[in-house]
């Protein structure tokens, strides 16, 4: 019961949120707590969860969503290596792509 309301909360895609884009998902005013540190203890708790979760067999329920949207892994990616060098990683394999032809 509590899982699947963490389920309908949509808890890990918010945890994802805060690991992309803190400015937008948490209060950074503080000097206290900055924006990397928001998103640094939340990427902490993502890997926490998704490791106990993947042990439960009823925390499938809570991982589902992963599987289910590509668009999170994509922003998790993005968030880990930056934007700008996954647009340049990507691009160097269109390049590479086309010179093999």
């Amino acid at each position: 019961m509590f899982l699947e309301k963490l389920s309908e909360y949509n808890f890990l895609l918010k945890i994802v949120s805060v690991i992309v884009n803190p400015e937008m998902n948490c209060n950074t005013t503080s000097p206290a707590v900055k924006a990397d540190q928001h998103s640094s203890v939340a990427s902490q708790l993502f890997q926490e969860l998704v490791e106990k979760l993947s042990l439960e067999e009823s925390g499938e329920i809570l991982l589902q969503c992963l599987g289910q949207n590509s668009a999170v892994l994509d922003a998790l990616v993005d968030a880990a290596v930056g934007k700008s060098t996954l647009q340049n990683l990507r691009s160097g394999e269109s390049d590479l792509a086309g010179s093999e032809s």
